[in-house]
């Protein structure tokens, strides 16, 4: 009998099991809620459970997005070492480099840009990330980015 608990709880139902004893229904909002919250154990159960790494909101962000925009930089790295789509992009065409770029968040964008991200991706209205970072004021993006190869 123990054997076949532990095969269950390993199994995707048996994650989706332990998510909704959590009291978490099982979907890509809950999942995208808990990468917001920085929840990496509930993120990882979602993925083993069989949530698409590239799951979006109703505003188009998929996890990768919202641990980027939220500053999560473990938690990006954990998504991004499970198959996230380093250039997904929202409804707006933010890409999660320019969420860190806005934000001034130097440590995600290396992250980001070592992972090979499009670093003159521009949004709907043609703004790139080192625009908005100088738009903002972040010196010390502006500097990365450009030393990156941004606006060449």
């Amino acid at each position: 009998m123990l054997f076949c608990f532990v095969i269950s709880c390993t199994s995707q139902e048996g994650y989706r099991k332990k998510i909704e004893q959590k009291g978490i229904p099982y979907s890509e909002e809950s999942f995208l809620n808990e990468v917001r919250k920085g929840n990496r154990e509930h993120a990882k159960m979602f993925l083993l459970a069989g949530m698409d790494i590239n799951a979006k909101d109703r505003q188009g962000c998929t996890a990768l997005l919202v641990a980027s925009e939220n500053g999560h930089l473990e938690l990006l790295k954990y998504i991004m070492g499970n198959g996230a789509d380093v250039n997904a992009r929202d409804k707006s065409g933010f890409t999660a480099l320019m969420y860190a770029a806005y934000d001034g968040n130097v440590e995600i964008a290396k992250v980001l840009i070592d992972k090979g991200i499009d670093i003159n991706a521009r949004d709907r209205d043609g703004w790139s990330a080192l625009q908005y970072s100088i738009l903002k004021g972040r010196t010390e993006m502006v500097e990365l980015l450009k030393k990156s190869g941004a606006g060449k």
